[in-house]
């Protein structure tokens, strides 16, 4: 978390001298930089960590602006649990006849057997276990929610830290960039 202090806001304004009116659009500026680094970077590191595409992790990611007004931006990621063909699985196709173990690579650290678990072929290749001794009903797989993956420390720590090094960088940027313009 970011956090502006009066004596922050203080320091910007005397450095901006005759332009301290500016203080609230440097800060707004720097903030919604560091809010869209931290949005980019956990997306990054998370697809470091597991097999899951990009999109998939920006698309829970809720990013809500500052503005003059409000000086506060806020990241949040909400979603439900990814279904487990979304990973890496092997055997790809469904083999209905004495099929293979099934195996799903969820995080990056190799394959894991998935016991009970087979493919089938319902609008493309799901992974389904079922309920009970008989043919039917039968459950779709899920993993670990987008959330759950940015929310582990080593994901969270290195987007925050990307952040922060992006809010302070920004700020000289846009103190400058108003100094040089007056504007």
């Amino acid at each position: 978390m970011i956090e502006i202090s009066t004596n922050m806001v203080k320091e910007i304004e005397k450095t901006l001298g005759r332009y301290k009116s500016k203080t609230p659009i440097v800060l707004y500026r720097a903030l919604n930089r560091a809010a869209s680094t931290m949005r980019s970077n956990a997306a990054k590191k998370t697809r470091k960590e597991y097999h899951i595409k990009s999109s998939d992790v920006k698309k829970t990611i809720e990013t809500i602006k500052a503005r003059r007004s409000s000086l506060g931006a806020l990241v949040v990621s909400e979603g439900e649990h990814v279904p487990l063909d979304k990973f890496r699985y092997k055997p790809r196709k469904p083999k209905p006849s004495n099929p293979p173990q099934l195996k799903v690579a969820i995080k990056r650290d190799g394959y894991k057997d998935l016991k009970d678990a087979f493919v089938t072929d319902i609008n493309g290749n799901k992974i389904f276990k079922r309920v009970g001794e008989k043919r039917l009903p039968i459950t779709r797989m899920a993993g670990p929610a987008v959330p759950q993956m940015i929310a582990n420390d080593e994901i969270s720590d290195y987007a925050q830290d990307r952040a922060e090094e992006t809010f302070y960088k920004r700020l000289d940027h846009e103190v400058k960039r108003v100094l040089e313009r007056g504007r």
